[in-house]
Order: C-alpha cells, then sequence, then structure tokens
C-alpha cells in the first residue's frame, strides 16, 4: 500500500531499472539480475567469494508529471538507498538527472559483500520542497531486492529447489541416507525446502523427465507420480509451517512463522481451510486449536483436500483421464448405462 501524505505528491511511481551489474569486474546476466522480479540473485553467483557489486541505475518518470510538478512544487530530486536489515546497514546515493531528458536519472549503488547479508532492500525515492519543508518525500518506486545470501522465500525461485542425488553416498543428505528405498524426501531444516530426488531409484529420471514423446499410459504415470511428490511435499511444508506458527503470550494474538516461506505456505492454505476467517482467525486457530484433539483432525482432512486443489493435481489428474479415454485405453463404467 502507498503512504498518503499530507502534502502534494507524484500521481504516478517512479520506474526504477538496473541497467548494468558488475561483480568484481564481470557484468551479470538475467539470470541473476530478474527484472521483471525485481531482485538481483547474488546467493546464484558462480563465485561466494565474490567481494562488490556495482548496479548502474535508470529512473524514469512521464517528463509531462515532471514538469507539471516542479511548476507547482519546485524542483524535484531522486535518490537511491540501500537498507540491509540484518546488518543494520544503510547508505543512500542522489542521482544525476538527465541533461537532456526532464523525467530521467542516472546512478549507481555498491553493495559490499562484507558488510551486507541477507537481504538488501533498494528503494529509489523523488524528494522536494512541500508546504515550505524541503527533503520532503514525494514519490517512489516498487522496491528491488539484492539478495546476498540464500532467501527464505518461496516466492524468489518461483519454485522448491528440487535436486537429484544418490541417496546411497556418503555425501548424500542425511535425510536421504536414512531413507535410502525412498523415491524423494523433503529438507525442512535449511533457509528454504529442498525436495531431494533419489538417482537410485530405478527408473525414477526416466518417469518423471520431460519429454514430449510419452504414450498416453506412459504420459498417465509421468504425471501422476510428479503429481503425487507434489502433493505429498506441500503437506510436509504445511505441518511444518503451522507448528512454526508462534502462540501469543496470555491473551494476544499468535505471529507468524519466522521463516518467510512458512508464512507463504500458510497465506496460501489457510484461507482455504476456513474460508470465512480473517488471517488472524486464522492464524490464532493454527496456533491452537489446530494442533491437537479433534480440530487437529478436521485441519489436516481439510488440508489434505486443499493441497490437491494447490498443486493443481486433481486438474491434472481429470485432463489424465481424458486423454485415456480419448485414447481408448480407460474406460469410465460409472457412467455407461445398462
Amino acid at each position: 500500500m502507498n503512504p498518503i501524505f499530507p502534502y502534494p505528491t507524484l500521481p504516478v511511481p517512479l520506474q526504477a531499472s538496473i541497467t548494468k551489474a558488475v561483480v568484481d569486474g564481470i557484468t551479470l546476466d538475467d539470470k541473476i539480475v530478474l527484472e521483471q522480479k525485481q531482485l538481483v540473485a547474488m546467493h546464484d553467483h558462480f563465485d561466494p567469494k565474490w567481494k562488490r557489486l556495482d548496479a548502474t541505475l535508470d529512473v524514469a518518470i512521464q517528463p509531462e508529471i515532471v514538469q507539471q510538478y516542479e511548476t507547482d512544487h519546485g524542483e524535484l530530486r531522486v535518490f537511491a538507498s540501500l537498507n540491509c536489515r540484518p546488518t543494520n546497514q544503510r547508505s543512500s546515493v542522489e542521482l544525476f538527472r538527465s541533461p537532456t531528458e526532464r523525467g530521467r536519472w542516472t546512478g549507481s549503488v555498491s553493495v559490499d559483500r562484507d558488510s551486507f547479508a541477507g537481504r538488501v532492500d533498494l528503494a529509489v525515492t523523488a524528494s522536494a520542497t512541500a508546504n515550505g519543508l524541503a527533503g520532503r518525500v514525494v514519490g517512489s518506486s516498487d522496491p528491488w531486492w539484492i539478495f546476498v545470501d540464500e532467501p527464505n522465500s518461496l516466492k524468489v525461485g518461483g519454485a522448491l529447489r528440487v535436486a537429484w542425488v544418490s541417496f546411497r553416498a556418503p555425501e548424500a543428505p542425511a535425510l536421504a541416507q536414512q531413507y535410502p528405498e525412498s523415491t524423494h524426501v523433503v529438507e525442512l531444516e535449511g533457509p528454504v525446502p529442498v525436495v531431494y530426488l533419489n538417482q537410485d531409484f530405478e527408473g525414477l529420471y526416466a518417469l518423471l523427465q520431460d519429454r514430449k514423446d510419452r504414450a498416453p499410459v506412459e504420459l498417465a504415470l509421468h504425471d501422476a507420480h510428479r503429481y503425487s511428490i507434489a502433493r505429498s511435499v506441500w503437506m510436509a511444508l504445511v505441518l511444518d509451517s503451522v507448528m512454526s506458527v508462534e502462540p501469543g503470550e496470555e491473551e494476544s494474538d499468535a505471529n507468524w512463522p519466522s521463516k518467510e516461506w512458512q508464512s507463504e505456505v500458510l497465506k496460501k492454505v489457510l484461507p482455504k481451510i476456513a474460508p470465512d476467517k480473517t488471517d488472524q482467525e486464522l492464524l490464532n486457530l493454527a496456533a491452537n486449536d489446530w494442533k491437537s484433539g479433534t480440530s487437529s483432525a478436521i485441519f489436516l482432512g481439510r488440508a489434505e483436500a486443499v493441497v490437491g486443489e494447490v498443486v493443481d493435481s486433481n486438474a491434472a489428474l481429470r485432463k489424465s483421464l481424458h486423454k485415456l479415454n480419448r485414447a481408448g485405453v480407460f474406460h469410465d463404467e460409472s457412467k455407461q448405462t445398462s
């Protein structure tokens, strides 16, 4: 939600782009600088010992809007600021106005690896004199996120991390070694969940890999097992997230889990379990009633049904059955009349 100020502000947000990002002399590609998501995934950089990131910024506002605002309220100045909560590190630089384009500013910011951790928020703001006071914030851009370390959010990568490993190998994760006959395990103890697939499980890789030349029955088996894994993994995510909800002290409200991905899971699933409840009411239920007794059984039953919709397994099964029926492989006898 945009803040409401008691003085005139710009009617549109600033458009901030990173036009170039250089790490220790090497220009980053679009696998690290994700323009559409407005994030820089430095945790995925090939060299974990990188020292300095220099990002060139381009900020634009419609020239006619700038002209009108400055005519009425005076000159605009634009700043880029870095804010890192884990290290309490803050810095700000003023951007340079283009001598030829009225609504454009450029400049750069630098991130030293040793001075930042976790997520660094890059914000661009415009300031001007308002109500007789200089330096009032009159506009801002959507923030960019620079992830120095592995993020604890599922939204960054857009999907769960998945890795093929030999479950019998000595270097395999301990959980995988403990269950060498399983097709998969999900590790929940790190910053974000990781799904490990068992490359020792004969035929599993061939079954799960993406191919366009599968026969109808093989494709149905491929889809069924992929969605089976997704459904079981998501149930693990839901349960882990619910168990991590922090009850409030005495009669105060419960708090969201400390890990961002757990809050994301709950905000996606809980409203579908009890649509008539507010977010806070759902959180209070998760912190208390849904963790034990009959209410827990009711919650688990509903959660399992909701997860089927979240991972689209129900829709996928309907699609597979339709294809098999068209191919003459499967017939739904329940719809046949005598």
